[in-house]
């Protein structure tokens, strides 16, 4: 439903005698308001956002609203869509900190508003339309918001005036809000405590109609029927000639307003309103003069006093601004959207798990509050390493292509948002296994002891036997006797090993021959891992662990010192968590030409970066028993499990593998084929590109897992592969969002250059080289700073100013007006006059008590 104008006027009613008190009873306000789902609704924000909705429909959009104040917080808050009433990370933030403001009109499937704040005029509006005093209707401190569900079009958004042209009230549509739950405080108008918005109807939803069933007073003079008004003319404020091309655009108004001080004695703070409204669209000047002064919400009275103020316009901003320095040059564009930093993910959903993870999974992460997605990584990465090489699977129904469990998995996420005792809950059945091999490898030890002692007392025995098996039988008789003996010796015991941690490659070598099914390397912050590998001595570690990724191979080192170590079964998983600046850092590395591009990044195929909810729940209950020794029965049981008890082959490898069934064979070829020529034809960033090649494995080998966790043998079947399938989805958001730093080029150092200007550290006509040399976080190298800048200068937020000095050229940047936080532009400083001078008499127009008698006015009726 578009916000048109409606092509007809509304049919006018003659004026009913009210036969009955104003809404605005106090008792009865009371009384609707304690019966209405809106009272009480804010002891929870769930609750307040719910009783909300159960209103208006949940076609409506909500948006955050300044608290106690009238404006949203969110600067693109007129391109929210329904869709985002359905994102948690977006509804946690409408909390009791704020208010929660309404969009109007097209956001919200046709829901408008109509303010009116006299109260006889309130009253002659229900007598035209007597239907209407049951609707939904709310109100501050005096009049009433009518909330209607408009069918079909209906006009822009206007003021309502009286035959005399007193402003009376206000409709609301497209582009406009209105403010529902929550509590505001108008200084302007002499209120000095805040007061609650509170519901004055007893029914719960807007009333539906068609805009022209609604009925209007005669004396009422309706914007959509007024005439546009006229331009202009020549004056003594007009603009100057250099001004007379048109009127300025939304970045030259900032321009100016940067230089205007905002402490004006009150007269001239309205002219400086008026004249914005005059320069420009209703809702552009809401927004400048609210950026201007944000205490006082100017933007409230904008395009009200431009119509209020007649002899006010364009003419007097110029005015203005030239008075405290400004001086025009080549007009601002507006600025423009960077790119998102990083795109949206996929929830986690848990049917994604085989079935008997997903009640321990909910469970930890409720218990908790970490999302769900560390949980389920860590759990996918234990069982599919514990796995390891004791079945395989086979992708296709005849090629001898094979495919083993071991995976590497990464959780993103900020310092303290529980990443480590996520991973650690995770990993506890695994960890458990562990704890139980070292107390029979304890035992083994100690029976391995006695028996050494035994066989040192024997040891004359046995020489002494083998003299005479000699003397009596010969030498083919005593060396079988002494073959005997030595293999009636037992090996001193092996310590069974899943996982490690801080060890070398040398040494995790070594491991591995003792372990051949593969090893689980856990660190709790591997960006030290991967640093580790960049050391002095350790070149050759990043291409071990690029060998240990594959699973299926051997892997042999020859050195002078050590000699050759051969490792028959090279498989190791690696899971860990890492910190989003560093893993942006590191993602810069390993997409450039240095150490970190040769694909070690790209191998951890289950990364996730979930959203983070600010929403924080103290859930504070007893853990969930039954879930988690289901777990471990599984662990149990896949630990113990041999490839005979699942029908493996080794058909091609000595590693046992299964196949898929017919069916799901069929539905992975026509998976993979639209796989393939999606990553042959794509555009995306190579290092994405190549992230989402590994998924070739994670697929089968997900599916794998997810069989062999419910328990079932034989081919793998559809149901399992199906759940890969949507892990994969699911995966390949999270890639694109940790990719997403060189997908949307200099869009991360551009946000950090845009907070540091907002902070003052970064100052009009900086250099490229003025920041990175200071090496701030996030901003400490040229290449990064200048992707940041080109990324500016693209959406407009700066601009070149090329200067030659000697014949050297010297590029700085100029930053937007709409930019500078104090009012100030670069090193000019903000020329403030003390409140109640003024800067020459007159300067801004005659008539002054005549502005601000008319501004007073507007004020009281509005």
């Amino acid at each position: 439903m578009s916000a048109t104008p409606a092509a007809e006027s509304p049919p006018l009613r003659e004026e009913a005698a009210p036969n009955r008190a104003a809404s605005s009873d106090e008792e009865a306000d009371q009384a609707s308001h304690a019966a209405h789902p809106l009272a009480g609704a804010a002891t929870k924000p769930a609750d307040r956002i719910a009783a909300i909705r159960k209103c208006l429909g949940n076609r409506t959009v909500l948006i955050r609203v300044a608290p106690l104040g009238k404006n949203p917080t969110e600067k693109e808050w007129q391109r929210i869509g329904v869709e985002r009433m359905d994102d948690p990370a977006y509804m946690a933030t409408l909390n009791h900190d704020c208010n929660i403001g309404v969009a109007l009109g097209a956001q919200s499937a046709g829901l408008c508003t109509l303010d009116l704040d006299d109260t006889e005029e309130l009253a002659k509006f229900l007598a035209c339309n007597p239907d209407l005093a049951e609707t939904l209707r709310t109100t501050r401190v005096r009049g009433a918001n009518f909330w209607l569900q408009i069918e079909g079009d209906y006009p822009a958004s206007g003021i309502t005036r009286n035959r005399e042209g007193k402003a009376i009230g206000e409709w609301r549509s497209t582009g406009n809000q209105t403010v529902i739950s929550g509590a505001a405080i108008d200084r302007r108008k002499g209120e000095t405590e805040p007061t609650k918005y509170r519901v004055i109807s007893k029914t719960s939803t807007p009333a539906r109609l068609a805009f022209s069933a609604l009925a209007w007073p005669a004396d009422w003079r309706l914007p959509w029927n007024e005439p546009e008004r006229p331009k202009r003319g020549p004056g003594r404020d007009n603009p100057s000639n250099a001004d007379k091309a048109g009127k300025p655009g939304k970045a030259q108004v900032r321009e100016m307003l940067a230089v205007i001080p905002r402490a004006l004695p009150y007269e001239e703070w309205l002219r400086v309103i008026a004249a914005v409204g005059d320069a420009l669209d209703d809702g552009d000047a809401v927004e400048a003069l609210n950026e201007w002064d944000a205490e006082d919400e100017p933007g409230l009275y904008a395009y009200k006093l431009a119509r209020r103020l007649a002899e006010v316009h364009v003419g007097t901003l110029f005015h203005m601004a030239r008075w405290h320095g400004w001086q025009p040059g080549e007009p601002w564009p507006d600025v423009e959207p960077l790119p998102p930093e990083h795109p949206p993910v996929a929830l986690f959903d848990y049917d994604l798990l085989p079935s008997v993870f997903a009640a321990y999974t909910r469970d930890v992460a409720e218990r908790m509050q970490c999302p769900p997605d560390y949980v389920a990584v860590g759990l996918m990465c234990s069982v599919g390493n514990l796995v390891g090489r004791k079945v395989g699977i086979h992708p296709k129904r005849k090629d001898d292509w094979l495919e083993v469990c071991n995976l590497w998995g990464g959780v993103v996420g900020p310092p303290s948002i529980m990443k480590s005792p996520a991973l650690s809950d995770a990993m506890l059945p695994l960890n458990t296994l562990v704890a139980e091999a070292i107390e029979r490898h304890k035992v083994a030890c100690a029976e391995f002891a006695d028996a050494k002692e035994v066989r040192a007392a024997g040891k004359d025995m046995r020489k002494a036997a083998l003299a005479k098996e000699l003397k009596e039988r010969g030498e083919s008789a005593a060396l079988d006797m002494a073959k005997k003996q030595r293999t009636a010796t037992k090996d001193e015991p092996i310590c069974e090993r899943l996982t490690v941690n801080d060890v070398t490659a040398e040494k995790l070598g070594m491991m591995l021959n003792e372990n051949p099914n593969g090893l689980l390397q856990f660190r709790d912050e591997l960006a030290g891992w991967l640093r580790s590998m960049d050391k002095d001595g350790h070149e050759n570690d990043r291409a071990f662990f690029l060998e240990c990724w594959n699973g299926k191979g051997s892997y042999t080192s020859d050195r002078v010192e050590r000699g050759t170590t051969h490792i028959e079964a090279a498989i190791v998983g690696v899971l860990g968590g890492i910190q989003p600046g560093v893993l942006s850092k590191y993602i810069r590395e390993a997409t450039g030409s240095g150490s970190g591009s040769d694909g070690l990044l790209q191998r951890f195929n289950l990364i996730v970066w979930p959203e983070i909810t600010p929403l924080f729940v103290n859930i504070d209950r007893y853990p969930n028993k039954e879930a988690k020794e289901a777990v471990m029965d599984v662990f149990r049981r896949l630990h113990a499990m041999t490839s005979a008890d699942l029908g493996a082959t080794t058909d091609y490898s000595t590693i046992p593998a299964l196949r898929f069934t017919h069916e799901a064979q069929d539905r992975f070829d026509q998976w993979r084929e639209g796989f393939e020529n999606g990553l042959r034809s794509s555009d995306e960033h190579p290092a994405l590109v190549a992230h989402l090649t590994k998924h070739r494995k994670a697929v089968p080998v997900l599916a794998l897992l997810d069989h062999l966790c419910d328990g079932d043998t034989g081919a793998v079947g559809l149901k399992s592969l199906e759940k890969a399938i949507r892990w994969h989805a699911y995966l390949k958001s999270h890639a694109a969002k940790v990719y997403g730093g060189i997908r949307n080029g200099g869009a991360a150092p551009a946000r950090e250059i845009l907070r540091r200007i907002n902070e003052g550290d970064i100052k009009d006509g900086f250099t490229a080289r003025d920041v990175y040399r200071r090496e701030l976080a996030g901003l400490d190298d040229r290449a990064t700073v200048e992707s940041g800048i080109n990324a500016l200068l693209a959406a407009n937020y700066v601009r070149e100013d090329i200067t030659t000095t000697a014949g050297k050229s010297i590029v700085r940047h100029r930053i937007h007006p709409s930019l500078y936080p104090s009012g100030a532009q670069g090193n000019q400083p903000p020329l403030l006059p003390k409140r109640g001078s003024s800067p020459e008499k007159g300067a801004f127009g005659s008539n002054g008590s005549e502005v601000s008698k008319a501004a007073e006015g507007e004020s009281e009726a509005l």
